[in-house]
């Protein structure tokens, strides 16, 4: 007899929503199914035990070979930025550059950072309520999110000018005040690891 695949219930009539079987309320608030036990880390009060709702089933999909309709794993030559101007190009087709859109592309790092707080409350199981109910990759995962999207806002308010470019002054006027600062020359600083 084969088991029916678990399903993410989405919210439902249930008036709690951990006999819905979602992990957090902001799962269910929010469909975020990342958060859900059933769709990444489960939480702790879900591990090991196999007393769940009934609409739930587990199964996992095999990723697809490309050709299966699926679009190809980026290669080595692309890098972020060019990652970034394909967002940024996406995202001023859909909805061009005017005050309001400039706006929401910066906000839109402070929600990025927020769930960067959250996975890392998560991870440490600060919240009583929820548990453990993130990962250290979570997290990572979370911080290169907020890290992508200030480069998109960079790249939105650069205009003409080259968000590369102006990333790169940026850093080497830093690094410099940093050496500086720390009585290191600059000629015996670490180098970055590959």
């Amino acid at each position: 007899m084969t088991t029916p695949p678990l399903m993410c219930p989405g919210p439902g009539p249930a008036a709690d929503w951990r006999e819905q079987g979602w992990c957090c309320r902001e799962c269910t608030a929010l469909s975020h199914l990342a958060w859900c036990p059933l769709h990444g880390t489960p939480n702790e009060t879900f591990a090991g035990t196999n007393d769940r709702p009934a609409p739930f089933t587990l199964t996992f999909q095999a990723p697809t070979a490309p050709g299966d309709g699926q679009p190809p794993v980026p290669g080595p030559d692309v890098t972020i930025w060019r990652h970034v101007a394909t967002l940024v190009a996406w995202l001023d087709d859909a909805h061009p550059r005017t005050g309001h859109e400039i706006a929401c592309r910066v906000m839109k790092l402070a929600e990025e950072t927020g769930e960067a707080v959250a996975a890392y409350i998560g991870m440490t199981g600060q919240n009583p309520r929820k548990g453990r109910c993130a990962t250290r990759d979570d997290l990572a995962s979370e911080l290169c999110d907020v890290i992508v999207t200030a480069m998109v806002a960079l790249a939105t308010i650069a205009g003409d000018g080259d968000p590369e470019t102006i990333m790169q002054a940026h850093l080497s006027a830093r690094f410099a005040r940093l050496l500086t600062r720390i009585g290191q020359p600059p000629d015996t600083a670490p180098e970055a690891s590959q």
